[in-house]
């Protein structure tokens, strides 16, 4: 029996898109391994999964905070822009961790939900902080693409080398007060009546030339015509209505 208990110690099996840190007795680290499969380990040794398929960091709302297999949830973000202006957002990052840095990140946090809770979600919330804290009112409110590229090009620039891989980032709301919203809806009404108002007087800019055009063709025509009503030619026009 204390044969067939060593033996089952002795191995462990792997899942495609896992990575497996084997940890010795007294704790410190003998390897790790990242191929699909059985491995062998020593008896005395243990086998801690990480997960590194693509999971997801969503602050939403007035989500509860939660993981959940490397998943990780939590409320809105809070910014304020260059205008000092505050405002919600939601944003979401799909990431996936690097196999090879996964003793790394065992040795410095332990466990991944301990990384993921206190690492990538709380860098994921600072960074939008502060890359929003980059634009004004009317970028957010307008170019919300703008805000999405510039915070995945920022966690992507920071992540790298830390074992995190940035695979996607979705800002996919930006909420402001009424009292902002309104204004700026405002303003684009007035800018919409504004450019009717130019187009229309461009419109008529271009009727009234249309007409001073044909009114002065009719003129030089009717010139030519009074120039060639010669004596000779009413006479003619008047024979010729004669017969």
């Amino acid at each position: 029996v204390i044969a067939v208990v060593i033996g089952f110690n002795c191995f462990y099996t792997q899942d495609v898109g896992e990575a497996v840190v084997v940890r010795n007795l007294g704790g410190s680290v003998a390897g790790h391994t990242t191929e699909a499969g059985f491995h062998f380990k020593a008896p005395w040794q243990t086998a801690i999964t990480w997960d590194i398929r693509n999971r997801q960091i969503n602050f939403y709302r007035d989500s509860t905070y939660a993981y959940s297999g490397g998943s990780y949830q939590g409320s809105e973000v809070s910014i304020n822009d260059s205008s000092g202006t505050k405002a919600n957002i939601d944003v979401q990052v799909i990431y996936s961790l690097d196999a090879d840095d996964v003793e790394d990140l065992y040795a410095e946090y332990g466990t991944q939900e301990a990384f993921v809770s206190n690492y990538v979600s709380n860098d994921l919330r600072a960074t939008a902080r502060e890359v929003a804290g980059g634009y004004d009112t009317i970028t957010l409110l307008t170019d919300r693409a703008k805000l999405t590229n510039a915070i995945e090009k920022a966690l992507t620039d920071q992540w790298k080398g830390n074992g995190v891989i940035v695979e996607r980032v979705q800002v996919q709301d930006i909420r402001y007060a009424d009292s902002i919203t309104d204004a700026y809806a405002d303003a684009q009404s007035a800018e919409v009546a504004r450019q009717k108002a130019l187009n229309a007087q461009e419109t008529a800019k271009v009727e009234a030339e249309t007409k001073k055009i044909e009114a002065q063709g009719e003129a030089d025509a009717n010139a030519v015509l009074t120039q060639s009503l010669t004596p000779e030619v009413l006479q003619q026009r008047y024979i010729d209505a004669l017969t």
